[in-house]
């Protein structure tokens, strides 16, 4: 006799007690334009990654706020904003609608969106009801009223407070900016930075494109042994190469 499955939970709306901020770097960042790879501009990459946190004690937002500042000093892309690339855009400038465009980040520090909400239930109803992921939990990150793809900022957080004084921590974060590596990384510095304020970022991320930005134009520097093209009538050592083919019956095995 098998046991009935736990009743899944229905998460309520969260309350939103303020508008939601901008957390923008703490020091100045480099301003210009970083260019995404081929790989990381594809097509079926472009949407945001959820993470979801369940905390039985929660953390200080103003705490969480400052070192999240900090540590986008370090990875200040995610402060910066998607566009598609100047050289791309259409006459009329509305190049937001068309996902055929290639896209570039704006490091233009405007910062990453922090919203601070309240649910009424408590870590331990979650635990307990929400064994199983469901579309209700979508409620726990803050929807962004953008017309298009490249109005969400790259980085969206948000900070649920709970009845019994703990937290859900909710992060939405750009997959054309962070893969699973960086956004690992990322999320650690700002754990650290958070755990310890005087502490510093173990690991220093690397913005720098010119390793996968292809040359304009294509320059070829070196010989690709399978690009290259041979004769097809000499062999290695220019003699010329005879073809013989050997038909084997069933009587002759």
């Amino acid at each position: 006799m098998t046991a009935n499955p736990k009743p899944s939970l229905e998460i309520p709306d969260c309350y939103y007690p303020n508008s939601p901020l901008r957390i923008r770097p703490d020091s100045p960042t480099p301003k210009h334009t970083i260019c995404l790879s081929n790989l990381d501009d594809q097509k079926f990459l472009r949407f945001s990654i959820k993470y979801l946190y369940l905390y039985e004690k929660g953390v200080s937002v103003e705490r969480l706020k400052l070192s999240l500042s900090r540590v986008l000093s370090e990875y200040y892309p995610l402060a910066g904003r998607l566009r598609a690339c100047k050289s791309q855009v259409g006459n009329d400038g509305d190049d937001d609608n068309d996902q055929s465009n290639k896209l570039e980040v704006d490091c233009n520090g405007e910062g990453a969106l922090f919203a601070e909400a309240f649910l009424d239930l408590s870590a331990q109803e979650l635990l307990e009801f929400c064994d199983k992921p469901n579309r209700s939990w979508r409620k726990l990150i803050y929807k962004v009223d953008a017309h298009c793809f490249l109005d969400v900022p790259p980085l969206v957080v948000q900070v649920t407070n709970l009845r019994c004084g703990g937290m859900i921590l909710c992060t939405s974060i750009n997959h054309c900016l962070c893969d699973g590596i960086g956004t690992s990384q990322f999320l650690n510095a700002w754990a650290q930075l958070t755990a310890n304020p005087n502490s510093h970022t173990q690991i220093i991320p690397f913005h720098n494109r010119y390793v996968l930005k292809p040359r304009n134009p294509p320059q070829v520097t070196f010989t690709h042994p399978g690009f290259t093209k041979s004769s097809p009538e000499s062999g290695e050592n220019g003699h010329l190469a005879i073809n013989k083919l050997y038909l084997f019956t069933t009587a002759m095995s």
